[in-house]
């Protein structure tokens, strides 16, 4: 939603604020975003002189690590101006009006105090970095400055947010003193006195513990197991309420991590964590591989690849529903993205097969499965965030995925086949593709393949790094936009906008997760729970069992992404404590998650069709029980044969 969408009263002064914010926001995100292109040039200029001329560039990570820590920081006063933050939005439709300002101003309230402490902890550390003259290891470069002009923007953002927040207050109060007609007028009092008496809850249980900070840390203290629980609980309570994710995850982290560390030290542990991950070299391969999908899909490259499975599959019954997992998959091999696959090819897949006579539930249920596809080949961006907060090889994870992404594509395949024989009217007859349409299809599409392979094939042949590959996927798809014709300034700028705000989004969910993750982390839990799990009377495969069917019930509610932070840094330490080898596991739970996406009722990729396609939801789901069985035997037989995700990653070049 942009900020012109979230503006009440056009000619007042917070409207004209609100405005001024977002133009400045947007280009500092945009002059962010450019030097992420140009250093993604240099990282591409480095791979090859190091490769041709054995003459890489000095000390490239140092400069990728200090440009991107500030170009990151640079997008993320955009992302909040442009409303782009990820909740959990299950309860919104039961909201009333009046519910929704309430809680719509309080969650703004919680992202600025958020906004506010994330802004002091990495000012601290700059400050500390300037009066220690830190310098880099090989260029020498002071390490201040960079991060104060990393602080500052988060500075900029906290004031952003702080409109933002003025603004969700007055449109509260019109709504709740000037009874403004709104959806859910009547019957919304008993609805709204339990939210005000929650939230009025949570203030008194903030002033105790702000009071009698003592009792409160000695509770936090002696007892880790009851206090995260607790922490738990109330993370849920909020994000069911709809307060945006990391904000509520950081938030819940600082409050935490006081308890147990006490400010001084908690505070400054978080400004250094943050900072660390924002200036680790190979956090760029996430809005790297994220700008490479934005350029992609300006390029034209989902019908191209859509057009080729066409051309090679209409001649099969259900060709076009074949074609369609066919172009999901090579889709996703350049976004790493399921909401944008589902979204992208459905707009060009769906009227073509009602065109042609398909039934409704083949056609929202292969474009809802193939939709997965996304995430599951490589480039993958929830396997991103998965390594960056597990510390896992990028490169391995994203080669694990091969083999498990042609089984999905495989078992999608044999799924239609047997639902065209078992349901003969819900294709049409197949139909001949001449030679010269394939040829033709071909050409079009041959540069995605080129630039498929170049990243990943780059990646396993141990010639690219991962930022490396992800540079290369960058200016790829740059350049094939460019000779399009496709860049022109309307379109450059779209990419901007929908590429920053993105960038944004996921940094504020990552920082948030990486802030609770420390909490967890400090309170012993994840140990405990692994030694009680260890403990209990049940085999290996029950354990993983039961924590699957965990993931794919909330996977039918959440996004891949708030799942895997959230879940993560207790998760995955459990596993590891079993034996169980890390990156079998990132690849297992990205499986299960995208299952719990096309999984009736909730899941969130056949939502997103509907809002895209005039179909009863009944025939989409219908149209996905069939995928859900494949992916349910696909799932099985990873759990049962590690070795179908691991034999790849163990042969990659060293």
């Amino acid at each position: 939603m942009s900020v012109a969408g979230r503006v009440d009263a056009p000619g007042d002064a917070l409207a004209t604020g609100l405005k001024l914010t977002a133009a400045v926001s947007r280009w500092i995100a945009a002059v962010g975003v450019i030097g992420m292109i140009v250093i993604a040039g240099l990282t591409v200029s480095d791979a090859l002189l190091r490769w041709v001329l054995n003459a890489p560039i000095r000390a490239l990570n140092e400069v990728v690590a200090l440009v991107f820590s500030v170009a990151v920081a640079a997008c993320i006063p955009y992302a909040l101006a442009a409303g782009g933050q990820l909740t959990v939005d299950i309860l919104e439709s039961r909201m009333s009006g009046r519910v929704a300002a309430l809680l719509e101003a309080v969650g703004a309230l919680v992202v600025l105090v958020f906004f506010a402490t994330m802004t002091w902890c990495v000012a601290g550390y700059a400050a500390e970095l300037a009066d220690g003259r830190r310098v880099t290891i090989i260029l020498g470069w002071r390490q201040g400055p960079w991060m104060v002009a990393v602080a500052t923007l988060l500075g900029y953002a906290t004031l952003v947010e702080s409109l933002l927040v003025a603004q969700a207050m007055r449109k509260a109060a019109v709504v709740l003193f000037n009874r403004s007609p709104d959806r859910h007028v009547e019957g919304d009092g008993v609805s709204f006195g339990l939210v005000v008496a929650t939230l009025l809850l949570l203030a008194a249980l903030g002033a105790y513990a702000a009071l009698d900070f003592a009792a409160v840390k000695g509770f936090v203290r002696g007892s880790p197991l009851a206090s995260t629980g607790l922490g738990f609980v109330l993370l849920w309570i909020l994000l069911l309420a709809k307060f945006p994710m990391g904000a509520v995850m950081g938030l819940i982290g600082v409050i935490g991590s006081i308890f147990v560390l006490d400010p001084r030290p908690a505070l400054s542990a978080l400004g250094s964590n943050i900072a660390g991950f924002l200036t680790n070299s190979e956090v760029a391969v996430l809005p790297l591989f994220l700008l490479m999908g934005s350029f992609a899909a300006i390029a034209g490259i989902a019908e191209d690849i859509y057009r080729l499975a066409q051309a090679l599959l209409s001649g099969f019954r259900g060709g076009l529903a074949l074609a369609t997992i066919g172009g999901c998959a090579g889709f996703g091999a350049v976004t790493g993205s399921s909401v944008a696959t589902v979204a992208t090819i459905g707009k060009v897949a769906l009227p073509e097969m009602q065109r042609r006579g398909y039934s409704t539930e083949l056609a929202m249920g292969c474009v809802a499965a193939g939709g997965t596809l996304g995430q599951l080949v490589p480039p993958s961006t929830a396997i991103i965030v998965y390594a960056l907060l597990t510390e896992q090889s990028i490169g391995r994870l994203f080669v694990a995925l091969v083999v498990p992404a042609l089984i999905t594509i495989a078992s999608y395949f044999l799924t239609i086949a047997i639902f065209v024989r078992l349901v003969p009217g819900s294709a049409p007859a197949p139909e001949s593709t001449a030679r010269r349409e394939i040829i033709e299809a071909a050409r079009r599409a041959l540069g995605v393949f080129v630039l498929f392979g170049l990243v990943l094939g780059g990646l396993y042949a141990g010639v690219f790094t991962a930022t490396e590959s992800a540079s290369v996927g960058v200016i790829g798809a740059f350049v094939f936009a460019l000779v399009r014709g496709k860049l022109r300034p309307a379109t450059f700028w779209a990419v901007m906008s929908e590429a920053t705000a993105t960038v944004g989004m996921i940094y504020l969910l990552i920082i948030g997760a990486i802030t609770f993750s420390f909490y967890v982390g400090v309170t012993g839990l994840p140990e405990k729970v692994a030694a009680w799990a260890v403990g209990l009377d049940v085999g290996k495969l029950a354990l993983i069992a039961i924590i699957l069917v965990m993931y794919l019930v909330l996977g039918c509610v959440m996004d891949s992404f708030g799942l895997m932070l959230i879940t993560t840094p207790i998760i995955a330490p459990l596993v590891a404590q079993m034996g169980y080898d890390l990156v079998w596991w990132g690849v297992v739970m990205v499986v299960v998650v995208e299952t719990g996406m096309i999984t009736p009722p909730f899941g969130l990729n056949m939502f997103v069709l509907k809002s895209i396609a005039n179909a009863p939801l009944m025939s989409i789901y219908r149209g996905c029980i069939p995928f859900v069985i494949a992916d349910l035997i696909k799932l099985g037989i990873l759990v049962l044969a590690p070795a179908t995700v691991l034999w790849l990653p163990s042969t990659m070049f060293k």
